[in-house]
């Protein structure tokens, strides 16, 4: 079974010991990620089983977070070159990616795999990690989307031949520049808010309209639902949950209903 995708995003965190600062920044990630996805997520701050320190750990769409000293790590439960894997301009797990730097405000990403953290103990920071990748594979190459269409083409696959380093920076360059371009186009178009990249069904992005969020189709920039809803949820391929009076349903990427309205849904 292939290693699953790690992302590390920064943050200044100095050690695990007070256990109200590792709330704070618990409480700080879920506001952030809550006001923008307009979601539901909350953190769990318990001490650890293994020392005086104590763990944060939030559950979200994407995966499972952890808050360390100097860096949020994001798994997330794909196999690592998924990371590369695209539908045309759709590379799915770096748009949800982009996603989450959005919503928190960064501007830049690490990548390995999920066994690069077994290297870590849990005190070690964010440049100890760093150091770490780079005595064990070497300095991080910068993620290109260039790259990876330059290697499909030399090797006419991006499945069976993909040729792909272990560690990996994103500045997400253009990500940040197609974002923009969007955002004006839809909100010159519709009056609202694109929340991100990552797509739900064929072709629709997250917007916030009014109170609420919506769907938008790429290309038409049509919105897909006649009112906004409380919460929209990717949940696998195509399909998604809305939230109405705290209560879930899951849609097919159309738009139909395919499952009642209950009390919760599983990631």
């Amino acid at each position: 079974m292939g290693a699953c995708v790690t992302v590390i995003i920064k943050n200044d965190l100095q050690d695990r010991k007070d256990g109200y600062k590792m709330a704070e920044y618990g409480q700080w990630f879920c506001a952030k990620y809550n006001r923008h996805f307009h979601s539901t997520v909350s953190y769990n701050c318990h001490t650890s089983i293994d020392d005086d320190g104590f763990e944060v750990t939030i559950n979200i769409p994407e995966g499972l977070v952890r808050l360390h000293p100097g860096f949020w790590e994001v798994f997330i439960p794909y196999h690592y070159v998924q990371l590369f894997l695209h539908d045309g301009n759709w590379f799915w797990i770096r748009d949800k990616v982009f996603n989450l730097v959005l919503a928190l405000g960064v501007k830049e990403a690490w990548y390995c795999d999920e066994y690069a953290m077994d290297q870590l103990d849990e005190d070690n920071n964010f440049e100890d990690f760093i150091q770490m990748m780079i005595g064990w594979v070497g300095e991080p190459q910068e993620y290109s989307i260039k790259q990876v269409l330059a290697n499909e083409e030399r090797t006419g696959s991006y499945i069976n031949d993909l040729e792909y380093g272990p560690f990996y920076h994103d500045s997400f360059d253009e990500y940040f520049d197609t974002y923009q371009t969007l955002s004006n186009q839809i909100f010159d178009a519709k009056g609202v808010v694109l929340l991100g990249l990552s797509r739900f069904g064929q072709n629709y992005l997250l917007v916030e309209d009014r109170c609420g969020v919506n769907l938008i189709h790429r290309d038409t920039l049509e919105l897909l639902f006649n009112t906004p809803k409380e919460e929209i949820v990717w949940y696998s391929g195509m399909q998604y949950f809305i939230r109405c009076n705290e209560k879930y349903a899951r849609f097919e990427g159309d738009g139909k209903q395919i499952s009642p309205y209950e009390e919760e849904y599983v990631f």
